[in-house]
């Protein structure tokens, strides 16, 4: 009796496939949490910095802005204020 309990409290290796499946499951939680967050925060506003530089958070307004005139664009990625 006490070897049968002893068997059901042992719990079996899992699979390579298990395991890999567990893993891109995770990972799409993950990825999809990340995402969620990214996507409910505001655009920050437009603020001079130093008064040299006036930054503009969203792309299209850049772009258009870059057209009128005849500037380049300065596209930084992840950058935390």
């Amino acid at each position: 009796m006490l070897t049968a309990f002893h068997d059901l409290t042992q719990s079996k290796p899992k699979s390579n496939l298990h395991q890999e499946r567990e893993m891109r499951l995770l990972s799409i939680a993950i990825l999809l949490t990340v995402t969620a967050i990214a996507s409910g925060q505001e655009k920050p506003e437009s603020t001079p910095v130093d008064g040299k530089i006036e930054w503009v958070f969203d792309y299209e307004e850049g772009k258009k802005l870059s057209e009128e005139t005849g500037k380049p664009i300065f596209l930084v990625f992840r950058c935390e204020r």
